[in-house]
C-alpha cells in the first residue's frame, strides 16, 4: 500500500499529475470520496488521476516515459508504502524516488513528495515490519526533506491506528480520506508549494 501523488504542469498552465498507489486511488471508495479528489476540489488546477494499485516506486521508474507531462507544472508524489510491505530496502525506495525526483525536475516540475510514515506507526510495530526497517525508511524520507524538496508526513495526524478511520489495516474510509486530504492541503497551502518558484 503506497502512496503516490504527482503535480505537473507548464509554465503557463498548473495542471497536475497525481501518481500514487491505493492509499490515494480511493480504494473500496466512490471517486468522489478518494484522498486525490477532495484535494481537486480545493484548488483551482486539474489533477490528473494516475494513482494504480499496488504502486511501487521501482515500477514508476520503468514508466516515467509513458506520462504526457507536455501540460504539467507540478508533481505531488506518494509512493513508498507498497515498496515498504514488498520488503524492498529503504536504500532501494530512496534511489527509485530520487531518480522520479531528478526526471520530473529536468522537465521543470515542482515536486512535492508524501510519506506513507506516521507518528503512530513507531508506537506499534506493525506484525509484517520491524521497527528497524520503519526507521530506515523515515530516514530516507528525511533525505529529500534535507534536499529541498516539500515531504508531507504524518498523513494520519497521528491515528493510523485509529480504525474508524479505515476500511481495513491500511486504507483510509471516508473519513480517513478527509483527514489524508485536510493534511495535504494545508502543507501544500502553507508552503505555498503553487508558487512556481523553486
Amino acid at each position: 500500500m503506497i502512496l503516490i501523488i504527482f503535480l505537473f504542469g507548464c509554465s503557463n498552465s498548473k495542471d497536475t499529475l497525481c501518481i500514487g498507489d491505493s492509499l490515494f486511488s480511493g480504494f473500496k471508495l466512490s471517486n468522489n470520496s478518494s484522498v486525490v479528489q477532495i484535494v481537486n476540489k480545493e484548488f483551482d488546477y486539474r489533477i490528473i488521476d494516475s494513482c494504480v494499485l499496488g504502486y511501487t516506486a521501482n515500477v514508476c521508474v520503468k514508466q516515467l516515459n509513458k506520462f504526457d507531462l507536455s501540460n504539467i507544472s507540478f508533481a505531488i508524489i506518494e509512493l513508498g508504502a507498497n515498496d515498504f510491505l514488498l520488503r524492498k530496502t529503504a536504500k532501494a525506495t530512496k534511489e527509485n524516488l530520487l531518480t522520479i525526483i531528478n526526471y520530473l525536475q529536468e522537465k521543470k516540475i515542482k515536486v512535492c513528495l508524501v510519506s506513507f510514515i506516521d507518528s503512530s506507526m513507531f508506537l506499534t510495530i506493525d506484525e509484517l515490519q520491524n521497527n528497524e526497517m520503519l526507521v530506515e525508511y523515515h530516514e530516507a524520507f528525511e533525505f529529500f526533506e534535507n534536499n529541498n524538496i516539500l515531504v508531507i508526513s504524518n498523513i494520519w495526524n497521528g491515528r493510523f491506528y485509529d480504525d474508524t478511520l479505515k476500511i481495513d489495516d491500511y486504507h483510509p474510509n471516508e473519513k480517513g480520506a478527509e483527514i489524508i486530504a485536510s493534511k495535504i492541503i494545508t502543507e501544500l497551502k502553507t508552503k505555498n508549494f503553487f508558487d512556481k518558484k523553486h
